[in-house]
């Protein structure tokens, strides 16, 4: 399922490539003009201790409907093992498009960028799509720093110009242990859908825990959101 998910989207990018060939000298002068794009890495939460799964999949859908053409996106499961390949679920890249031309009557440059804007819904769709459908295999325990280090790598290959993003949403109860060397350099970090104990002591220790241990990795800034605070992804990677 996720090998077909991969080739929609890849398909949905060569067919945006080759129809817009004579749009390929205007993509470079594109890419100037817009905004840096950034690089997301998401984790869900997949243990048993994590009850707000299916509050998590309609939060990584609300990310992937605010990508903007340049951005990546890279969502994994938070299980036992978080730092395995096998914990990918979606990896998606945003293309970039025309910039709006400044001349109304060109029906042609609109029409371009009508279709490409098209299919960018068409790709976040998909990625919604499977991303609802997702079920869980509710692992045993938590492995909160392989999956750090998994985004840490991920951030390593990414353009030097976007922005890094680590979004999380879980309970950040590590009970496995793995203390690797992970580089957050720059990195903005927020915790989305945590799940908060009934002991709001530990609860508050647990937060400023975690909140030194990314900043000590480099991370430039730490935030926890409540659930019912809605998340702006270009207003975070923009502060």
């Amino acid at each position: 399922m996720l090998r077909t998910f991969s080739l929609i989207v890849i398909s949905a990018l060569l067919i945006l490539g080759c129809q817009g060939g004579k749009a390929n000298a205007a993509a470079g002068a594109a890419q100037q003009d817009q905004t840096a794009g950034c690089i997301v890495v998401f984790g869900i939460d997949d243990t048993g201790s994590y009850g707000l799964w299916e509050k998590a999949k309609s939060i990584a859908c609300q990310i992937v409907s605010q990508l903007q053409p340049g951005d990546m996106f890279n969502c994994r499961r938070i299980t036992d093992s978080s730092y395995l390949d096998t914990c990918l679920i979606i990896k998606l890249e945003m293309p970039l498009i025309e910039p709006e031309s400044n001349n109304p009557y060109d029906r042609k440059a609109k029409n371009l960028r009508e279709q490409q804007l098209s299919w960018i819904r068409a790709i976040k769709g998909q990625a919604c799509s499977r991303l609802s459908g997702l079920k869980p295999t509710n692992s045993k325990r938590t492995d909160i720093y392989g999956f750090v280090a998994a985004a840490g790598d991920r951030f390593a290959l990414a353009p030097k110009d976007h922005k890094r993003i680590l979004i999380l949403a879980s309970d950040l109860e590590d009970n496995v242990g793995y203390q690797p060397k992970v580089n957050l350099a720059g990195a903005k970090v927020a915790v989305l859908g945590f799940q908060s104990s009934k002991d709001p002591v530990r609860t508050q220790r647990l937060k400023e825990t975690w909140t030194r241990k990314f900043t000590e990795a480099g991370a430039a800034r730490v935030i926890f959101l409540p659930l019912e605070e809605k998340f702006n992804l270009v207003q975070f990677k923009g502060d």
